[in-house]
């Protein structure tokens, strides 16, 4: 319950109620804003997030999905979004959405073949020989959705996304990391402790009050 509440602090102060746009379109002569222009922009702008045209799935509208993709962030040590680029969705008439994908989506075991001479998949990452990401391995069901591992599952078990398409929100605190890594795993072991600490205090304190002549 601690971290729950530090992560739900650190979504109302990052993401807040999330950003919004003010266009900043000048006119063509003098310096000065182009009223109409903008107020278009942003019009549109509102229009496009809402939950069923910025969402793939239809459930989180713009806001929503900055503070999701804070939380996991947070939770996880990164999150990831797909930029679906070319089809509409909703009500709107820009063919443009996104995607949240969990952490888990990338398929940190995945170990194929890779396409050019130096590159590597390390991590569900293919890299180049910078380092530079190039793809990502996909899962295309999320690992705890069967109720047996090795379950058989239909279709393909990857799909390849380029990385122009990926925004990877992660936080890299050393040279060459390709994932993140959770923000509080290094308190866990002294939460747990402190969980222990609390129940054995509360058990004494029944046991005490519990006792009768």
């Amino acid at each position: 319950d601690y971290c729950k509440n530090a992560v739900r602090v650190i979504i109302e102060n990052v993401a807040g109620t999330g950003p919004r746009l003010q266009a900043q379109v000048r006119m063509s002569r003098g310096n000065k804003l182009n009223q109409r222009v903008n107020e278009t922009i942003e019009k549109g702008f509102h229009k496009w997030s809402h939950a069923d045209s910025c969402d793939v799935a239809g459930k989180l509208s713009y806001s929503d999905l900055i503070r999701n993709a804070v939380g996991a962030w947070v939770e996880s040590g990164e999150c990831f979004i797909r930029l679906i680029r070319g089809q509409k969705f909703g009500d709107s008439p820009v063919p443009f959405a996104l995607q949240l994908l969990e952490a888990d989506m990338i398929d940190i075991d995945y170990e194929g073949k890779a396409e050019k001479k130096g590159w590597m998949w390390k991590m569900g990452v293919l890299l180049d020989t910078w380092g530079k990401p190039q793809k990502y391995a996909l899962l295309t069901r999320h690992p705890g959705d069967t109720l047996f591992v090795n379950q058989p599952t239909e279709g393909k078990k990857h799909i390849f996304v380029d990385a122009k398409d990926i925004i990877h929100l992660a936080k890299f605190d050393r040279p060459g990391q390709t994932r993140g890594v959770p923000w509080m795993a290094s308190a866990i072991q002294r939460m747990h402790h402190l969980e222990g600490y609390e129940q054995a205090e509360i058990v004494r304190a029944r046991a005490s009050s519990a006792l009768m002549a």
